[in-house]
């Protein structure tokens, strides 16, 4: 269940403090850590600190929750703002902590508001810097199990439009994909390969059945494999020769094949279905 409140983080080895608000408190604190942990967090002056102090000098503590569930979500927010810049007042954490403000921010955006933003943002295209920054950011990202079930659960049932794998499609044509004619280093295949051992290869635990064993087989069955330069007409004269003596270097160099090749039909490794 979701806890309106006041929480603060404290730095255990200055005596500083952070106060913050939250809708859900518990899962904001959840955010602080993960973002500092990552060293993301946008408040640089407590990330400067928690890199310097460590994550085991910094606690975590809920003090100001909301009990009545009668009241509205805008009668919440004007409580939490007041109830955030007495706090921020009392622990003095804007003077000589690490809040950048006073305090009372929250806002509730209306409907009219909100697409007043989304239209502004309309047709907009992050500079060269910015995309830079943004993949600097996602780069070495690990999606945890339970991510990936959510987004799972978040496309399902999403289909694309026509237009969209068209234009997928151009996008992976071609020098247009970013991938094409570009080599993994050493250091990035071996990420790709520990990324795919054990558990974490989607094939895992998977069994193939027989009849899909037995179909690759004769897919690749004789002349019917793509790169086979003889057929099965070729092959006969070529075991009727054999047994005749004659040599199976002069055979391969009259089929333009290998010795080798004539030597697995001759002793039936390759070939087998003719006899």
């Amino acid at each position: 269940m979701k806890i309106s409140g006041i929480y603060k983080i404290i730095n255990n080895a200055n005596g500083k403090i952070y106060i913050g608000q939250s809708l859900d408190v518990k899962d904001r604190i959840r955010h602080h850590r993960y973002l500092l942990n990552k060293g993301t967090h946008t408040n640089n002056y407590l990330l400067n600190s928690y890199n310097l102090h460590g994550a085991e000098c910094f606690s975590y503590e809920i003090i100001y929750t909301i009990e009545d569930r009668t009241i509205t979500k805008e009668q919440i927010i004007k409580i939490l703002n007041d109830k955030e810049k007495y706090y921020i007042q009392k622990y003095h954490s804007f003077e000589i902590g690490y809040n950048l403000t006073s305090g009372g921010e929250n806002k509730i955006f209306s409907e009219a508001s909100i697409k007043k933003m989304c239209e502004s943002h309309k047709g907009y295209t992050p500079t060269l810097i910015q995309r830079q920054r943004i993949s600097n950011r996602l780069k070495n990202r690990i999606i945890s199990a339970e991510h990936r079930r959510k987004l799972s659960i978040a496309n399902k049932g999403k289909k694309r439009t026509n237009a969209v794998k068209q234009k997928m499609s151009e996008s992976r044509m071609g020098s247009q994909n970013n991938r094409y004619g570009t080599h993994h280093s050493e250091e990035s295949k071996r990420m790709i390969g520990v990324a795919q051992i054990g558990e974490k290869n989607h094939n895992f635990g998977k069994t193939t059945p027989e009849s899909v064993k037995q179909k690759c087989r004769d897919s690749y069955h004789g002349g019917q494999c793509h790169l086979a330069k003889l057929d099965d007409d070729k092959v006969i004269v070529i075991k009727l020769a054999l047994t005749k003596g004659q040599t199976g270097v002069s055979l391969a160099k009259k089929y333009g094949v290998a010795g080798t090749q004539i030597s697995s039909i001759k002793h039936g490794k390759t070939w087998r279905h003719i006899k």
